[in-house]
């Protein structure tokens, strides 16, 4: 694939990293400005961990209790990232998830089996062929109560056939900021805990290594981070507002353009 006239090998040569590529920052920039314009601010601990899985294969396995997350893990992750979402928020957000399939992100259909393993195996393909890292909930959907839900074994089978680094991470505060039963976030802190990633070997299993996930996920959620305060500065909503300013002076613009031919007119 070609962006801005430079291919992929192009930016190799110029020594860009690839969580630096166009289509990579142009998804990231989104994320970060959905969480600035909502006042939500993310630390992180660990991504150190992530260097191992530098040009390699990897599957980012994160636990899900909010739309947060996600945007979170796009904005702040060094490594380049694909997501597997699910397919009906295409129809949800027709200005967004279109555009996300664009940039390589993949929908799944859940309510299909053939259709989820389809969706399964194109990421598996994707992640043997480009040594991409592919990011998706064991859980397969949101946590109601905030608590790691059972996981599915899908990302697992696919982290079987790609020999992929599995890399958990453990999400803090994003129930509080945005749980499923409310309609916006609130502002406040999210924080991230990149835990050690590991190998799948030869001679693993499924059940093997969907246990051993969820038993280093759990132990890490025992222990929240010290002094951590999610709704910390809950309130504020002046990104919000510097937000309305510059879309209602585009608006502007654009309204004083199509009625008068000048986009500054301001009598």
């Amino acid at each position: 694939m070609y962006i801005t006239g430079l291919g992929i090998h192009s930016y190799k040569a110029l020594g860009i990293a690839k969580h630096m590529y166009p289509l990579e920052v142009i998804s990231r920039l989104w994320a970060f400005l959905t969480l600035w314009i909502a006042n939500i601010e993310i630390v992180t601990e660990g991504d150190e961990n992530l260097k191992a899985c530098e040009d390699k294969p990897t599957i980012l396995l994160y636990s899900h209790s909010s739309t947060i997350d996600p945007m979170a893990i796009l904005t702040v992750t060094p490594l380049p990232t694909k997501f597997i979402f699910k397919k009906e928020l295409l129809y949800m957000l027709p200005m967004i998830f279109p555009l996300s399939a664009l940039v390589g992100h993949i929908p799944i259909d859940r309510f299909s089996r053939d259709q989820a393993v389809s969706a399964i195996n194109k990421a598996a393909k994707r992640i043997k062929d480009n040594n991409t890292c592919v990011v998706i909930s064991p859980e397969g959907t949101r946590s109601r109560d905030g608590t790691l839900q059972a996981f599915k074994k899908g990302p697992f089978h696919m982290a079987l056939q790609t020999k992929a680094m599995i890399a958990p991470v453990c999400v803090f505060g994003s129930y509080e900021l945005w749980p499923v039963y409310q309609f916006l976030p609130n502002s406040g802190k999210i924080f991230l805990r990149y835990l050690p990633p590991f190998q799948v070997d030869d001679d693993a299993n499924v059940d093997e290594l969907l246990e051993r996930t969820r038993n280093c996920m759990v132990e890490s959620m025992k222990t929240p981070p010290a002094k951590f305060e999610p709704l910390e500065g809950a309130g504020k909503c002046n990104h919000a507002i510097i937000t309305l300013f510059v879309y209602a002076s585009i608006i502007y613009c654009l309204y004083n353009y199509v009625v008068s031919g000048s986009f500054f007119r301001w009598f």
